[in-house]
């Protein structure tokens, strides 16, 4: 068992607008030290571990994870699991070795987080890029927002890491 990623939208940055999502991933890149990534291998959602803790990081969502703890009880091992939750929201996710995290921290009034921003997520367990079909609908990407905000990664069968 482990964190589930939902199904990938289509590109998007939270509290961008269709006119100003390139200029403002150009932004976010710079802010990573990164180059700004083709579409087609842009990231929506990694899984990764650190110290012992297994995370989730998907764009337009507040980190969440677990952290696991095996017990030993009548002559049975249990694993148990105790949530992890961080108010940092993510905004990007650039690939790369390691693969850099750029949340809202310190970008917006009054955000903590105990991560830096950005921060590096190294090698992730499980990797989604956003969905190539291109939807010039405002109304749908109202849509794939509003699920984002109610999707988080869930407990479910991790899936494989994606390499090229």
């Amino acid at each position: 068992m482990g964190l589930r990623m939902i199904d990938a939208p289509h590109f998007f940055l939270p509290a961008s607008t269709p006119e100003t999502i390139e200029r403002d991933f150009a932004s976010l890149a710079r802010i990573a030290q990164r180059p700004v990534p083709e579409l087609s291998e842009r990231i929506y959602s990694i899984k990764y571990r650190h110290n012992g803790e297994e995370w989730c990081a998907t764009v337009g969502s507040t980190l969440s994870g677990y952290r696991a703890r095996t017990i030993k009880s009548g002559g049975r091992t249990i694993e148990q699991r105790q949530p992890l939750s961080d108010p940092a929201v993510v905004l990007a996710i650039f690939p790369g070795a390691p693969y850099i995290v750029v949340t809202n921290h310190r970008l917006t009034g009054g955000v903590g987080s105990r991560w830096e921003n950005p921060f590096m997520a190294g090698q992730p367990t499980a990797v989604r890029k956003f969905a190539l079909a291109v939807n010039g609908s405002n109304s749908q990407l109202r849509r794939e927002r509003q699920f984002i905000k109610e999707e988080t990664c869930q407990e479910t069968q991790l899936a494989p890491v994606l390499r090229d």
